[in-house]
């Protein structure tokens, strides 16, 4: 069939088409396309489409017919479509589509890829609310919020599938909640409303006001990051049982807390960061998850990048670029946070505020960090030289 012919066809929209129908023609766009699914009885090749309304249903592909349409679908295309079979929606297949009917292709199906510039098509989403993404488990669904982290894209072996495959994650928020997005597929992962739902007070009125504040109470408050105390070494040799810091000596390691001796030491985050209130400057710790989050990569990483790399490691230097940037902090209150006139805490957890919501890859930021490292004053590289030199002679 020509170009000049297609662009003659009445054009029939998905909303338009009737179960049964047999004589038919619609220019779609592929939303998405699914993996090969096999049963006991077949194929099959399950596809996301849409039209120039926004209304999307799915295309439904078995067997033998598989192999006709092999390499014809991307993700983008746009194509001329007609007389694929108008079946009854299979309500069992949970996705975000036509809930009344669905395209199943046959050997009288015709597919033609459309060449056209500058195709608008005007997507009509049904956003799913954060917490309501438990009741929507394994379905496709539309969300809408801020990325805030882009993970680097990682291989990983399904070996319940006896594939293999490639993961990279996605967090994004919106006013209320975090979610993480992984590959394809969503889940609902520590879903934290704790920093909505906590009262929010500026740090010099918790440091001042300690013995009036209710202990054991979360709170929050948002500082810039003055100094990173340990950034050389912001981890420990942990006790496998109880987390707690290992002593070594020369015969054996020992944990003073518990008392085990020459159990295997994991290394753990321990993030020593000073913030500066009007009158105060508080110390605060971000153990384990929390400074895993804060500094973008597992502790092993990070080890593993400072050992090969030195200074020159993009983990030092993403935690190096922290500095001077604002950061909302969720602790719990202690009535024995100070400490030699200082206040120290445990920071529960912490999020940046960012000052825009630009996306980027963390290889951007990484580029964005060696910007500004070129650019350090001569103090601070003389602070890190001797930094460097102390830790050597350790």
């Amino acid at each position: 069939m020509s170009q000049s012919t297609i662009k003659l066809a009445a054009m029939t929209m998905v909303k338009d088409l009737s179960q049964n129908q047999e004589c038919w023609m619609s220019k779609l766009k592929v939303m998405h396309i699914g993996k090969y699914s096999t049963t006991e009885n077949s194929t099959i090749w399950l596809i996301i489409f849409v039209d120039e309304l926004g209304t999307r249903v799915f295309g439904i592909i078995k067997d033998e017919t598989i192999q006709m349409f092999q390499g014809t679908f991307y993700a983008g295309g746009t194509y001329l479509i007609s007389n694929a079979k108008i079946e009854k929606f299979d309500v069992s297949i949970n996705t975000n589509v036509h809930d009344r009917i669905q395209l199943s292709f046959t050997d009288r199906t015709h597919v033609t890829k459309l060449h056209e510039v500058n195709m608008k098509f005007s997507i009509n989403y049904k956003i799913v609310k954060f917490k309501e993404i438990k009741t929507k488990c394994k379905e496709l669904i539309d969300v809408m919020g801020f990325v805030t982290n882009v993970s680097h894209c990682t291989p990983t072996n399904q070996h319940w599938k006896n594939k293999s495959g490639h993961r990279r994650e996605l967090t994004i928020i919106n006013e209320e909640y975090k979610v993480s997005m992984e590959g394809k597929d969503m889940k609902q992962i520590a879903i934290s409303s704790r920093m909505n739902g906590v009262e929010e007070l500026p740090l010099e009125d918790i440091i001042d006001e300690t013995d009036t504040l209710t202990n054991e109470k979360t709170y929050r408050f948002r500082e810039k990051v003055e100094e990173i105390c340990n950034k050389l070494k912001p981890w420990y040799s942990s006790c496998k049982n109880c987390n707690k810091s290992v002593t070594k000596s020369v015969s054996q390691s020992t944990c003073e807390t518990c008392g085990a001796t020459n159990i295997p030491e994991i290394p753990r985050y321990m993030v020593k960061l000073e913030v500066r209130s009007t009158n105060h400057v508080a110390s605060i710790i971000m153990f384990g998850k929390t400074g895993e989050n804060y500094i973008g990569c597992p502790v092993d990483e990070y080890i593993e990048s400072i050992n090969k790399e030195n200074l020159g490691s993009k983990w030092y230097k993403k935690l190096n670029s922290t500095i001077n940037e604002e950061y909302m902090f969720l602790i719990k209150l202690q009535k024995t946070n100070i400490e030699d006139t200082k206040f120290t805490t445990i920071v529960e957890e912490v999020q940046l505020l960012q000052k825009d919501v630009d996306i980027q890859t963390n290889e951007e930021i990484h580029e964005i960090i060696s910007k500004k490292e070129e650019d350090k004053d001569t103090p601070r590289k003389k602070k890190e030289d001797q930094e460097r030199n102390n830790m050597k002679s350790t």
